[in-house]
C-alpha cells in the first residue's frame, strides 16, 4: 500500500504545476466570454462550448481534491497547495509530513479515480 500511495503522491505533483499554471494564466478569456449567450429576437439563448476549457480543468481539480480530504487536511491543502505556496524549503513537523503524504496521495488516487490523469485523456473529452 505504501508504494501505491507513493505512487498517487507523483500524481498529484505531476499535475499540480499544470494547475497552478492555468491558475495564473492571464492568456485565457474569462469564463463569461467561454460560455456566452447569443442574442436573438426573443431573449438570449444558452450557447454551451462543446470542448474543455481552463477554467473546468481548474474548478474540477479543487472540488475533486478538496472532496477526497478530511477536515484536518483540507487547511494544509488549500494553504500549500491551492494557493500555490508549496512545501518546498519547509521544515515540516512530523505532523505535517504526515498530512502532507496523506492529502497528496489521496488527492491523487481521487484525480486518477475522476478521470483528471492523465491530463491528455482529460482534455480529449
Amino acid at each position: 500500500m505504501l508504494n501505491l500511495n507513493k505512487g498517487y503522491r507523483y500524481i498529484f505533483l505531476s499535475v499540480l504545476p499544470y494547475y497552478q499554471e492555468m491558475r495564473t494564466s492571464r492568456a485565457h478569456p474569462p469564463c463569461s466570454s467561454l460560455y456566452g449567450a447569443t442574442d436573438k429576437p426573443g431573449g438570449a439563448k444558452y450557447k454551451p462550448h462543446t470542448g474543455l476549457v481552463i477554467s473546468d480543468f481548474i474548478a474540477d481539480f479543487e472540488i475533486v481534491c478538496l472532496r477526497s480530504l478530511n477536515q484536518w487536511e483540507r487547511p494544509f491543502f488549500i494553504h500549500y497547495y491551492l494557493e500555490g505556496l508549496g512545501t518546498e524549503g519547509l521544515k515540516l513537523n512530523t505532523l505535517g509530513k504526515e498530512l502532507d503524504q496523506s492529502s497528496t496521495s489521496k488527492a491523487g488516487r481521487k484525480l486518477v479515480e475522476y478521470g483528471l490523469f492523465p491530463l491528455t485523456e482529460y482534455f480529449k473529452g
